[in-house]
């Protein structure tokens, strides 16, 4: 009997993990990743992961599920060479910040396309928290 796939690609290369990430669905999330034809590390078109569209909509309990995954990176870059940290410190999402920063493995001096740094980015976004967070790392 056939199967259906979990991972097809729409037109602009997002996966049914990159939309439930980004609307914060967590158990939809955790049982797409319990798949083993789920790649966690999927890129869109424009080169951003399931945990860069969590981070985009400030979806904490997303976000913990991917880095609480074995072996995962969360450094990688988009197409324009934003993070996942650059992103929720743009944002303001501080407990997804407090999360990344927690992390052996997070890159903390990322340098987008346009040369913004992590605390540009943060000014940017006007959240004194997630500044003073960068400041004490």
């Amino acid at each position: 009997m056939p199967q259906v796939s979990s991972g097809p690609k729409n037109l602009w290369g997002g996966t049914p993990l990159h939309v439930a990430a980004l609307h914060g669905h967590a158990n939809i999330v955790k049982l797409l990743l319990s798949r083993s034809d789920v790649d966690p590390n999927s890129k869109t078109n424009k080169g951003d992961t399931p945990l860069r569209y969590a981070t985009r909509s400030g979806a904490e309990s997303v976000a913990k599920l991917f880095l609480n995954l074995d072996n995962f990176d969360p450094n990688i870059t988009n197409n324009h060479g934003t993070t996942p940290l650059s992103l929720s410190a743009e944002c303001g999402h501080v407990g997804i910040v407090e999360m990344l920063l927690a992390m052996d493995n997070t890159y903390l001096n990322p340098v987008d396309g346009d040369g913004d740094t992590l605390l540009l980015v943060a000014a940017l976004g006007g959240n004194e928290k997630v500044l003073q967070l960068l400041f004490d790392c």
